[in-house]
């Protein structure tokens, strides 16, 4: 069966979609995941998605609080397991700029949320018509967990994504840290305290940042060798700690 997962911190947006795609009355499931992290748990199988098949089609929103569209489609083409699912970005943004980040990280279209009901349905057809009945895909109907686990914990490449994975967290973490010391800072007139714990915050940021970059970096490198051989993670960053560039 054909299932389509929609990713929208809008529940309203997310329902309209879901609505017109099930009116269709095709052969077909509709999911949704109303943040980032859930979309990751969800094709990751964690939780209560432990039974989930993958999704035939992502249909992403760009604009999302905490993890952005952008992350989480980061996050999906750098996983081998699920890379190859299509993704179109549904934003509400027509900025090229917004456009061209998109598709540089791998978007399979970038679509412009509809603003009336009719070109909603409209849209909603136009992706009926192409990935339903054009485009031909990796998963129709989903690959099972047990193929999944033979993808990523089978090959090389699964350390390396688990450490990117486990990079782009603590940098998430530290990121939320950094902003709760600045609020602590501007509210105590920048005093002692306030300003070394912001100091204190901004290196801890930087040093997982960097360790972010460099698990990045060796997972690229690792696709410009072929996969062939692993590079070392730790040769990314340089001994005091900022990364290579």
């Amino acid at each position: 069966m054909f299932r389509i997962l929609i990713v929208d911190d809008n529940p309203g947006d997310a329902l309209i979609i879901k609505t017109l795609i099930q009116a269709s009355h095709r052969a077909l499931q509709v999911l949704t995941c109303t943040d980032g992290c859930e979309a990751l748990d969800f094709l990751n199988r964690r939780g209560h998605f432990a039974a989930e098949p993958a999704p035939s089609l992502i249909l992403l929103d760009i604009n999302m609080p905490g993890m952005s569209g952008l992350d989480v489609l980061v996050a999906i083409k750098a996983d081998p397991a699920v890379a190859s699912i299509p993704v179109a970005i549904l934003s509400s943004s027509s900025a090229s700029a917004d456009v061209e980040r998109a598709y540089r990280a791998h978007a399979n279209c970038y679509l412009q949320k509809p603003t009336t009901l009719d070109d909603a349905e409209r849209l909603v057809r136009a992706i009926e018509a192409f990935w339903m009945d054009v485009a031909v895909l990796p998963f129709s109907g989903g690959c099972n967990s047990e193929a999944k686990d033979r993808m990523v914990n089978g090959s090389a490449a699964g350390g390396l994504i688990e450490t990117m994975r486990a990079a782009r967290l603590r940098q998430l973490e530290a990121d939320k840290r950094y902003r709760k010391a600045m609020e602590i800072a501007v509210d105590t007139d920048y005093s002692a305290d306030g300003s070394a714990g912001l100091r204190t915050a901004a290196r801890e940021y930087r040093e997982a940042l960097n360790r972010y970059y460099a698990a990045v970096r060796a997972w690229s490198e690792y696709l410009q060798g072929g996969g062939n051989e692993l590079p070392d993670i730790k040769s990314g960053a340089r001994e005091d700690g900022h990364a290579s560039q």
